[in-house]
């Protein structure tokens, strides 16, 4: 009898919670003392949002057209069939939910400079004029300053540079290598010598490619836009202008969004902007979905799930004026990245975090899918796994521009350094991708990473097409490499001694090869540093090389002698690969020059039809009249000439 009676009363309780989920409004023109049930009764200020915990299923949203200073913390979690909801109604704009203020009463200060007081209670990362995102004052303004001596990471010697002015106090910004950039706290400044507090563990290299500037000192102030702040003071460069005729703003707020701890949770149709540091940041936060939010004008990172926030879903945002990372993944599994649109990230050096900060997209996530996004302009890497990338996929995303700083990277970008801790399977598949422009590689494997299955890519007027420093069993198939003017496949086996592995069991077949008229540039570039393992790659055979003349050069090797360990290298056309290496013997062979040939992309999911200036022919010989149709996220190539030869 006890047992019925307490039957009785636990399910209408449990019945009764699940189905009180409540819509709650925000908007400029509310009351807090309201219910804010109804926009008629709706809520005013983010203060009172934040005092709230909201109950599974509940939803916040905030009214359209509005806009609010100040940030969001979750402090209470959904459920996975009752998310809790934070987004808009309405009509109109997204409602905003701003950390930027504008700064006023400017004063004159001297050598165009002006001055605009603020407390500002934080490190400023971000000063925005009329939209645009401005850089930190840097001497000098372009280029690196040159070392001659390096101290580990604490000090350099650049015995050119005078004593006046001493830079002690300001930061120096240091290209270490050619993926790195380290911000770095000047300690002390005589004699040429300065030394630093590092922003990195990485020791600067010496050469041309390397070396350093300053930033954060007024003394580096003399472009229109350029600024440092003391803390107490806002100091912008603008010369002759007026600054009262322009609207600047900085912000006042380091992270708007805060989800920790908290599950089940939806961000959705928000316009977030003008973090000084993050505009949203996760930890130990699963289920989180983040979707047609507009995300602009971030001090670091756009986006950033520190650790544990396992599926997620990323979708539909535009993610707009970076100054770090636009996405950043840190250690968890199931995450998606789709459909977004990641714009301008990471463009000028010094202004993101140190190492690698300079990303579209950086994840180190098991079982990732990073699908039908579109990324253009980034400092440093488009998409980039680290360790833990298991099982991921990279699909149908249209990249351009990308490796702008720094070069030692690509649009997609896969690493791992520990031999011991990954299997012959890691399992990522990139395909459909369209790749363009980009300043470095178009997809890089790098490490110890395996397994990777590249097929039906697009890979078009970049430096090189696909590297891969001991690649193991790769599948590079299908894939259409036009005009990249250094190089379309690259094979490397490092002589570092910690190198435990070679290239083995790769196989390249049925793709696109479109050589430059330059005769410097090649098709394949293959690199030994242990003595001809290099040309035991694997497999390379039926393929379409479509070339400008029949003695084009299309591989180059070096290989390291085993007995002397003196280094050898050849350059050979298609008939030496085939002779000499046995390689691309059933491939077929195109002469074509750049004039007679015709390249389209489509980089949508619907497909396409382009008009033909007159008949064309494919790699395999078929005809096209007048049109052709190209499907979704795929490319071709077509040629006035049909004359194959083997």
């Amino acid at each position: 009898m006890v047992i019925k009676f307490c039957f009785l009363i636990l399910f209408p309780v449990f019945f009764f919670t699940a189905s009180r989920a409540t819509t709650y409004y925000v908007s400029v023109a509310g009351n807090d003392a309201n219910s804010g049930t109804s926009p008629e009764q709706s809520w005013k200020s983010l203060e009172k949002v934040n005092d709230f915990s909201p109950l599974p299923g509940d939803q916040i949203l905030f009214n359209r057209g509005d806009e609010w200073l100040g940030s969001i913390k979750v402090n209470s979690s959904g459920t996975p069939d009752n998310p809790i909801v934070f987004g808009a109604y309405g009509s109109g704009e997204k409602p905003v939910i701003s950390g930027l203020v504008e700064l006023r009463n400017w004063e004159y200060s001297e050598n165009g400079i002006y001055k605009s007081k603020f407390n500002f209670n934080n490190d400023v990362n971000l000063l925005v004029i009329n939209g645009h995102l401005q850089h930190l004052g840097r001497f000098p303004n372009t280029g690196y300053l040159s070392y001659e001596k390096v101290d580990n990471t604490i000090s350099v010697i650049d015995r050119e540079l005078p004593d006046i002015p001493d830079w002690s106090g300001a930061e120096m910004v240091i290209k270490n290598n050619n993926w790195t950039i380290s911000r770095n706290k000047i300690t002390g400044h005589s004699n040429g010598k300065i030394t630093y507090d590092a922003g990195t563990n990485y020791v600067p290299r010496l050469g041309e490619s390397y070396g350093y500037f300053f930033q954060k000192d007024i003394r580096t102030l003399d472009r229109f836009g350029e600024w440092y702040c003391n803390g107490s003071e806002m100091n912008v460069f603008f010369g002759n202008e007026n600054p009262e005729d322009y609207i600047v703003q900085t912000s006042i707020i380091d992270t708007i969004m805060i989800v920790n701890n908290q599950n089940n949770i939806t961000i959705e149709n928000l316009n977030i902007q003008g973090s000084n540091k993050l505009s949203i940041y996760s930890k130990q936060a699963n289920n989180l979905t983040v979707r047609f939010c507009d995300i602009e004008l971030s001090g670091t990172d756009a986006v950033y799930l520190q650790e544990s926030c396992a599926n997620s879903i990323i979708q539909g945002n535009q993610l707009i004026k970076t100054n770090g990372i636009g996405i950043e993944v840190g250690n968890t599994n199931n995450v998606t990245i789709i459909e977004n649109t990641i714009k301008g990230t990471g463009l000028y050096a010094g202004m993101g975090r140190s190492k690698s900060g300079y990303q579209a997209v950086s994840l180190n996530c098991k079982n990732a899918i990073v699908e039908e996004n579109i990324i253009d302009s980034a400092g440093y890497n488009g998409i980039s796994f680290y360790i833990n990338y298991i099982n991921s996929i990279v699909n149908h995303n249209l990249i351009k521009h990308t490796n702008q700083l720094i070069t030692d990277g690509s649009a997609i970008y896969m690493w791992e350094v520990n031999s011991n801790t990954i299997s012959d399977d890691s399992g990522i598949e990139i395909s459909g991708n369209i790749i363009l422009n980009c300043g470095s590689n178009a997809i890089y494997s790098d490490g110890y990473v395996n397994n990777v299955r590249m097929f039906n890519n697009t890979i078009a007027f970049g430096a090189k097409g696909i590297h891969m420093n001991q690649p193991r069993q790769n599948t590079i198939e299908n894939n259409i490499l036009y005009m990249n003017s250094n190089r379309a496949i690259s094979m490397q086996n490092l002589e570092e001694e910690q190198i435990k592995v070679n290239a083995r069991d790769n196989t390249i077949r049925n793709n696109t090869f479109v050589g430059n008229d330059n005769q410097g540039d090649k098709i394949y570039q293959l690199a030994d540093g242990k003595g001809d393992s290099i040309l035991s790659f694997g497999y390379a055979d039926l393929n379409y090389f479509l070339i400008p003349f029949k003695d084009y050069p299309v591989v180059t090797y070096s290989v390291k002698d085993k007995l002397t360990s003196e280094s050898r290298r050849d350059t050979l056309t298609i008939k030496g690969w085939r002779k000499t290496l046995n390689f691309d013997k059933n491939s077929e062979v195109m002469i074509t020059t750049t004039d007679e040939l015709f390249f389209e992309y489509n980089a949508s999911k619907q497909n396409k039809t382009i008009s033909l200036p007159c008949t064309m022919y494919d790699v395999k010989g078929n005809a096209y009249e007048e049109t052709v149709t190209i499907e979704p996220f795929a490319s071709i190539v077509l040629s006035k000439k049909n004359n194959s030869i083997h």
